[in-house]
Order: structure tokens, then sequence, then C-alpha cells
């Protein structure tokens, strides 16, 4: 965990996600007048791609922000998901992935 907190790109990466989530929130809270429980659902099953459809954006504009937001959001999300998974901070510790594309 100490060098993944060293790490000044890790932790802009952390930075930018945590920022997409809470934008999202805010915009959903205020757009839809939904409760920040809700938008922070609404924002977390988007950017994962899970999208349950029980809640909706209402409106054309609104879907048009959503859209442009999952543009942003979900690769910005993989990329993060990504670095976690190299840094092995879930699973197996200590474990190196080959990124040499050798496969030895």
């Amino acid at each position: 965990i100490k060098g993944v907190v060293d790490d000044p790109n890790f932790r802009a990466l952390a930075a930018a996600v945590g920022l997409m989530f809470l934008v999202g929130t805010l915009f959903f809270s205020f757009n839809q007048g939904w409760s920040l429980v809700d938008s922070f659902y609404f924002s977390v099953t988007t950017l994962t791609t899970v999208g349950y459809g029980d809640l909706s954006p209402e409106g054309a504009g609104a879907r048009l922000a959503t859209v442009a937001y999952q543009l942003a959001g979900i690769g910005l999300l993989v990329v993060f998901l990504s670095e976690i998974a190299k840094r092995g901070m879930f699973g197996r510790h200590g474990v190196k992935i080959d990124e040499s594309g050798s496969g030895d």
C-alpha cells in the first residue's frame, strides 16, 4: 500500500476517479432531484456498466449529459481498476504481472 500512496500518478488517477463520481453524484442530484445516495448509486452503476435500470435520467439534456459522463468515465474507471489489479491490491499479494508480452 505504501508504494501506491507514494506514486503520484496513481494518486492522480484515484483523484480523477473520485472526482468523476463526485461530479456525477452532484449533477444527478441537482439535475434530477435525486437524493445523494441515489445519485451516487446511479453514478457507480453507470460507470461500472452494470446499469440496473431502476433509475433513469429524464429529459434529453440529462440523457446527453449521461452519455458524455459514460464516455469520459468508463475508460477512466477501467484504467484505474487495471492499475489496482497490476499492483496486486486485491487478491494474491506479491504476484508480478508480466507486461513484456513474452508470456514467460
